[in-house]
């Protein structure tokens, strides 16, 4: 049964960002930080007039958005503001 032992806290404001491609990444949960070994979590911020593509590998990606205004978000042939 797990514990609040098993309970990481991770403050994304005083994350180390790192510039990306399509803004900036920040690496929340992984093996280094919280010795993740099936999950790494990153908190990206997509720079306006740039776009982020989580990658067609076998890998599954779980994408929240939150606060995109004037942007949109395309899946499977459709997109959604």
């Amino acid at each position: 049964m797990p514990t609040i032992e098993d309970v990481s806290i991770i403050n994304s404001n005083t994350a180390e960002a790192k510039s990306v491609a399509s803004g900036v990444e920040k690496v929340l949960c992984g093996e280094a930080l919280c010795g993740s070994k099936n999950l790494t979590v990153y908190r990206r911020t997509v720079s306006k007039g740039r776009s982020f593509e989580p990658g067609g590998d076998s890998d599954y990606h779980l994408v929240y958005v939150i606060g995109a205004p004037g942007g949109s978000v395309a899946f499977d042939g459709e997109t959604h503001a």
